[in-house]
């Protein structure tokens, strides 16, 4: 498989994954709509509210582990193909904070709740950066070395 197919793969699972992110907090903010104006019962808006809760933060887990899962695969296999990776992940995390600003603009709820998914993949993806920068001077080093 070649590498654009790999990275389209990778940005439709992160693509998929936050899109139902993102839908799911909306979904919540119109139960809270419903109960704010006495249209839901409590205790039916809270069983509804819970559920949705774990399952955002069942999305907000697979996004971590699958990027940890794609970087160590290719820490093992392809490195200089970690570097794209990181680069589209970063993009594609970039794209959706500005989605759910966009979003928090127009439906009037916290841009925080349409965006905390992208914390944990950030992280990541911070660490994996400051791996590659160090990996990058290591063997810089080692290679002069060797020349000299």
């Amino acid at each position: 498989m070649n590498n654009n197919r790999l990275i389209g793969l990778f940005v439709s699972f992160l693509v998929i994954l936050n899109g139902l992110f993102i839908g799911l907090e909306l979904y919540k903010e119109a139960i809270r709509n419903q109960w704010a104006s006495n249209q839901l019962k409590a205790n039916v808006a809270y069983m509804e509210l819970n559920t949705l809760n774990n399952w955002t933060v069942y999305i907000e887990f697979a996004l971590s582990i699958y990027i940890i899962t794609v970087a160590v695969w290719l820490m093992i296999k392809n490195q200089e193909f970690l570097k794209k990776i990181l680069i589209v992940s970063a993009l594609t995390q970039v794209v959706f904070l500005i989605v759910g600003w966009l979003l928090a603009l127009y439906i009037d709820t916290a841009v925080f709740n349409l965006t905390q998914q992208l914390l944990g993949p950030s992280f990541i993806v911070g660490v994996l950066v400051v791996y590659q920068i160090i990996r990058h001077t290591w063997l810089n080093a080692r290679t002069y070395q060797k020349v000299n």
